[in-house]
């Protein structure tokens, strides 16, 4: 079924469209889907309903009896005399209790007093123990400092000694390239100081130069071939 307005598709039956939004009932305009071929259905006349009418009820109010007062006011002073009696009775159960738990918190207390002078001197003990520690450690300190001093002082030494030894590494390297040692084993070997190759006991000094010239080679073992 299409709608006889706009053309939309719409369900069979269908009071309203979808699209336009208009009921299909109503008369129709002039529109370019208009069908004159499609005739809406009738709507039957449906017989209207009967008014209901609602019955009120009426509340019936039945007179209050007259209920006793004595009675009731009896009845009331009982149970607050049983409140009375139950809370007093309660009072002093507690009252007991507290005095014998007093009874047992004076003897914890005591206890705890005595635990708290013994704390106390143990606790001056260890003041007294961290006291000497705390001397010591200040003594120490003290010659840890020293030793630092001593240590400072000892490096100055070892680079002072550091040095004579360059200087005394450069006068050896400079005597066992210019001096020559020429023992009396004829074997025309010239040595240089620390060679062990040679008796000590006699031997003559020259430069290196004076001991080639005369005839000298230098020995293999302390100056070898380059």
């Amino acid at each position: 079924m299409n709608c006889l307005r706009c053309g939309t598709q719409i369900a069979e039956n269908a009071l309203f469209c979808e699209n336009c939004k208009k009921t299909v009932g109503e008369p129709l305009q002039e529109s370019a889907y208009l069908n004159t071929q499609i005739i809406l259905p009738t709507r039957k006349a449906q017989p209207p309903r009967p008014a209901q009418t609602k019955t009120a009820k009426k509340a019936e109010h039945k007179p209050e009896e007259d209920k006793p007062r004595g009675r009731g006011a009896i009845a009331i002073l009982t149970v607050l005399c049983l409140l009375l009696l139950a809370g007093a009775t309660y009072l002093g159960t507690l009252w007991l209790d507290g005095k014998n738990d007093n009874a047992a918190l004076a003897e914890q207390v005591t206890g705890l007093e005595k635990q708290v002078v013994s704390l106390e001197d143990k606790t001056a003990v260890l003041e007294g123990q961290a006291t000497a520690l705390e001397e010591q450690t200040a003594a120490l300190e003290e010659q840890l400092a020293s030793r630092d001093m001593e240590y400072d002082e000892l490096e100055e030494k070892a680079a002072g000694l550091e040095t004579d030894k360059s200087k005394l590494q450069q006068k050896l390297n400079f005597i066992n390239a210019n001096v020559a040692f020429l023992p009396n084993d004829g074997t025309y070997l010239y040595h240089t100081g620390d060679c062990t190759h040679f008796d000590k006991t006699g031997f003559l000094v020259f430069s290196v130069s004076t001991a080639i010239s005369w005839g000298y080679r230098p020995c293999p073992y302390c100056q070898p071939a380059e």
